[in-house]
């Protein structure tokens, strides 16, 4: 999501925070936007565990070649 989409979603989100009642537009457009960002997050979080994967194997594979 870019920055400018972030910060209407943001404005959204206050509301829903404060229990304020969104248009059936807004709801779709909140709704939508949090799906984007928990998206975005999971395939963030994914690759990040790949990454520690991956560096966690190389150390295991040096450790082993010492032996």
């Amino acid at each position: 999501m870019d920055e400018k989409s972030y910060k209407h979603w943001w404005q959204l989100h206050l509301c829903v925070a404060r229990g304020e009642t969104l248009t059936p537009a807004e709801r779709t457009e909140y709704d939508a936007g949090l799906n984007l960002l928990d998206k975005e997050e999971k395939e963030q979080f994914h690759l990040n565990s790949l990454t520690t994967l991956r560096q966690l194997r190389a150390q295991i594979e040096q450790l082993q070649s010492t032996v």
